[in-house]
């Protein structure tokens, strides 16, 4: 091999080896850092495209992050100016400081979580612009419908005591309404359970107790007469009979002489009942 060969043979050897450092030192690194640059911003991302009013542990809260995506603010910016009004924010409710990823490297990110109060502030404490104002109106319907989304599907635990005697107050009031109920569909209970519990007929008499419309025997049979049902011997017309709303039996018993006297008595089916409560209630 002639010494120009070995030369050049040399001097490749050498540019490779230097290709070789280059790639471990420098591209290798580089390959890291962009792993650490996407995660960082895929967190980034996932935080800013979270829902915009969330509900946590029965409050309904707002991210800075949000926030400074939507007025056009850097979040560093808002998170200076919620600090420099800590004391103010804190007034209007618990300050939620949230963190992710691992302290000290790219991936760590912080923000606060704020109430609808701390966010109201919040927005006034902005200037105004076109970003503000269309995320003011946003924000607003935002808080309407996850308000109105608690209220139908969850129940929120009071966190006063003054909240707390409200919902007994409210609940008392429902429990009062439905005995109150109770009371009123008592009567029509009643007479459904006396009816179903009678396996033929009865008497107008028992019929009276049943319907629970606060009139006698001799009422109900002047009634039903005024209503041409019954004739002037309280004997059913022939075509209710027909109907299955009543029957008429023979009734037998002996007179103080020792005779026996021969009588009709007027009983009510189940069908009859029902149509006579509906004739009353008319």
């Amino acid at each position: 091999m002639s010494v120009q060969t070995q030369s050049m043979l040399y001097h490749l050897i050498g540019r490779s080896l230097k290709v070789i450092y280059l790639v471990r030192t420098v591209w290798t690194p580089s390959i890291t850092n962009l792993n650490l640059m996407f995660r960082k911003y895929k967190m980034q991302i996932d935080l800013f495209n979270q829902e915009l009013v969330q509900e946590k542990n029965g409050e309904l809260l707002v991210s800075s992050l949000v926030i400074a995506k939507n007025v056009s603010y850097k979040h560093r910016a808002v998170i200076q100016l919620i600090n420099s009004y800590k004391i103010d924010f804190e007034e209007l409710g618990a300050l939620h400081l949230k963190c992710i990823g691992t302290n000290g490297t790219n991936t760590y990110k912080t923000w606060y979580d704020l109430n609808e109060n701390q966010v109201t502030f919040l927005l006034q404490l902005m200037k105004n612009n076109e970003y503000t104002v269309k995320f003011k109106l946003t924000l607003t319907k935002a808080f309407s419908m996850m308000k109105s989304k608690l209220q139908e599907n969850t129940f929120l635990i009071p966190r006063t005591f003054s909240e707390a005697l409200l919902l007994a107050s409210k609940q008392a009031e429902q429990i009062e309404k439905q005995n109150q109920l109770l009371l009123e569909q008592k009567p029509k209970v009643d007479f459904f359970e006396a009816v179903t519990g009678s396996k033929d007929t009865i008497d107008i008499g028992t019929v009276a107790k049943v319907l629970n419309k606060k009139i006698g025997r001799n009422k109900l049979f002047e009634i039903l007469r005024d209503k041409n049902i019954l004739m002037a011997s309280n004997m059913p017309y022939q075509k209710f009979i027909d109907c299955g709303y009543f029957r008429v039996i023979e009734t037998k018993y002996n007179k103080p002489d020792g005779s026996t006297h021969i009588g009709f008595k007027t009983l009510v089916y189940q069908k009859g009942v029902n149509y006579i409560n509906k004739i009353i209630g008319a």
